[in-house]
This record gives C-alpha cells, structure tokens and sequence, in this order.
C-alpha cells in the first residue's frame, strides 16, 4: 500500500470520526431537549396554586424548567 493510500484512509476515517462524534452530539442534544419540554410540560399543567406551594409563579416556568426550581 502506498503512502497516498494509507493518507486517504486515515483522512477517510477521521472524518467517519468527527461525522459520528456530531451525530451523538445531536442525538444527545435531542433527548436533552426531551427531558426539558417533558419537564415545562409537567410544571405548566399544575395551578398557580401548586406553583406556589413549590416556590414558582407562571412566568418562571421556562426557567425552572431549564435551571431546576430556585433554592
């Protein structure tokens, strides 16, 4: 096998690399935005009553969804 040959396969497979190290990045980045629209959907059905009860109003939903409830 020549020199040019083994470049070839080594750039080949570096990038099959870098291409599968994005794709996990994506997939991971997908779930991750799963957990937290799962989450702004739990808090967003409760009543501004049980919101209270936990600490939160309305408008802090978005956040507390993201950052967790303030302590």
């Amino acid at each position: 096998m020549t020199s040019i040959a083994i470049n070839r396969a080594r750039r080949f497979w570096s990038g099959w690399g870098r291409l599968s190290r994005m794709l996990s990045a994506l997939i991971e980045g997908i779930g991750e935005g799963r957990t937290l629209h799962g989450r702004y959907i739990e808090l967003a059905r409760k009543s501004d009553t049980e919101l209270a009860r936990i600490g939160l109003r309305r408008e802090d939903i978005a956040r507390a969804a993201v950052l967790g409830p303030r302590r």
